[in-house]
């Protein structure tokens, strides 16, 4: 995805993956002006073969990370390069990135974005379930992922009713706890009428391949089916910008979280009027009372004591 934006801009673009090498690919396309790879891909003895001075100015996409061993193997290895992050959501870090970037260089709001017409307008629809989430234990920054899981599998029909009910034609991502509750999730919309499928990483019982999973994100790009269902999975970085309805069925008190659920649906698409965000009005008591609500999307702060003083203002 970041290749082909590159070079619709022009730029000439290689691609560093598996046994792509993109040194091996100069024959083709000339001297690249960018290489594009993933910190998976760049490590190791890979990382340790390029020359320290290779580049001028390294790109960190999602840029919260920066501080995770692979990402700072990267950074510190071409010490010397520029360095540019850029992420949606800086209060995605739980340490403090300041200590890698010198400085802000540009702050972009949400709201800004949508003013400028450079994301999609959003719609929110907030819908009163009758879902508990009153007495979740808690891990150390949000809902214990079995315990939440649990909740949702056990009012799926529920959720799934308002969700076909409200979606229209529109082509949605629908966010879960975790598999079990995508996969039901799933079923259950196809058992209402609707087409949708889940996706899952290579683990788990819930596991499908690498081929599987292309193949159905490929099927979903094409309108071949409405809705997809996903956990984390594709929380960051999933580009499809017809996606014009995104459903909060995975409860959170993360804002960065939300962010990034939201945002796959903001990017423009010929034909798209906006964004509907569907949420629910859980039930919460003293242990849930941080839950995100859709609000947090605009507030210009990452600040918790402002976001919740903003987010109890619209409840």
């Amino acid at each position: 995805q970041a290749a082909t934006t590159f070079q619709r801009f022009g730029i000439i673009t290689s691609v560093d993956m598996a046994e792509l090498k993109s040194s091996d690919q100069t024959a083709i396309t000339g001297d690249s002006e960018a290489v594009i790879a993933t910190v998976q891909t760049l490590s190791g003895d890979r990382l340790a073969s390029q020359r320290k001075d290779a580049y001028g100015i390294i790109i960190v996409d999602e840029c919260h990370h920066a501080l995770a061993p692979n990402y700072k193997a990267i950074i510190d290895h071409f010490s010397d390069a520029r360095l540019l992050g850029i992420t949606a959501t800086a209060d995605g870090s739980k340490k403090n990135i300041g200590s890698v970037f010198e400085t802000i260089a540009h702050r972009l709001t949400l709201r800004r974005a949508i003013e400028m017409g450079a994301l999609s307008r959003i719609v929110l629809c907030t819908i009163p379930v009758e879902v508990d989430l009153r007495d979740l234990r808690m891990t150390t920054s949000d809902f214990n992922e079995t315990e939440i899981g649990t909740r949702i599998c056990a009012s799926v029909e529920t959720l799934a009713f308002n969700i076909a009910q409200n979606i229209g034609d529109r082509q949605t991502i629908v966010f879960t706890p975790d598999l079990g509750s995508a996969s039901a999730m799933a079923s259950m919309l196809r058992a209402m009428g609707v087409k949708a499928k889940y996706v899952a990483g290579s683990a788990g019982q819930y596991r499908m391949s690498q081929t599987d999973r292309d193949a159905i994100l490929d099927e979903f790009a094409k309108d071949e089916f409405q809705v997809i269902v996903s956990c984390d999975l594709h929380i960051e970085g999933y580009d499809c910008p017809q996606v014009s309805c995104i459903c909060i069925c995975r409860p959170t008190i993360q804002r960065y979280r939300y962010v990034q659920m939201a945002g796959r649906g903001t990017r423009l698409f010929t034909g798209k009027k906006n964004l509907l965000i569907l949420d629910f009005d859980w039930t919460t008591d003293e242990s849930s009372k941080r839950l995100c609500v859709p609000v947090v999307l605009f507030a210009d702060t990452t600040d918790e004591e402002v976001a919740d003083v903003i987010t109890n203002k619209f409840k």
